[in-house]
């Protein structure tokens, strides 16, 4: 297993106690990276990333490792995946967290 990838087992805090709509206006403008950067910058280790790593997850995870690397990516484990989530984590230097 690559240090980039991590098991998790503690439930994400589900809790929401920031003013959306405001977030939601600010971001609106900005292109995607820049918004995924703000949104970390803005939440911190609590902001994640859910990916199926389909073909279009690849975009996503491109861009949190341009703009947000400390990012945390969750996802479902599954076996099958193994190769393609370790080389991926190694490319892109960005921290995936099995659930």
């Amino acid at each position: 297993m690559h240090s980039h990838v991590t098991y998790s087992l503690t439930p994400y805090r589900t809790e929401v106690d920031y003013n959306l709509e405001n977030l939601e206006h600010e971001l609106i403008l900005l292109p995607a990276g820049k918004r995924l950067e703000r949104i970390y910058q803005k939440f911190g280790s609590e902001a994640v990333a859910s990916s199926s790593f389909q073909t279009d997850s690849l975009v996503l995870l491109h861009l949190i490792s341009l703009y947000c690397p400390e990012m945390k990516v969750i996802f479902i484990d599954t076996v099958s995946r193994q190769n393609l989530l370790d080389t991926l984590a190694d490319l892109l230097r960005c921290v995936l967290h099995r659930i």
